[in-house]
């Protein structure tokens, strides 16, 4: 169901940049700026959430449990989220461009412009 709703949220996002006359070069070019802003900031999230991990998996001796595979256990749950969380915050990115059109005075013609916050 997230699934849907998150392609349903991508394609009406599209639909909105399609509608302020935007190129589909420029509609992907955005597209793939918003995903290697999300990639970059959640993967260097996921490293850090495993070194935490990592650095405290050794307590797990006492309970009588491998930690190597309590390791990869967990470190795979982490990758999973990983991914939803890449694609909730991609939909997020997408929903929150704003699209601007001014004029410049001296050239007389229409520019575009992205704003990603």
């Amino acid at each position: 169901l997230h699934l849907l709703i998150l392609k349903v949220l991508e394609t009406a996002t599209t639909k909105k940049l399609i509608d302020a006359s935007f190129g589909e070069s420029d509609i992907l070019n955005v597209k793939y700026l918003i995903l290697l802003q999300v990639i970059d900031r959640e993967w260097r999230d996921h490293l850090y959430h495993l070194d935490i991990l990592s650095t405290g998996i050794h307590l797990r001796q006492y309970n009588q449990k491998d930690p190597v595979i309590e390791y990869k256990k967990e470190s795979y749950h982490m990758f999973e989220n990983l991914i939803y969380k890449i694609k909730k915050e991609y939909i997020k990115g997408l929903i929150g461009v704003q699209i601007y059109k001014y004029i410049d005075d001296r050239k007389k013609t229409i520019l575009k412009s992205l704003i990603y916050h």
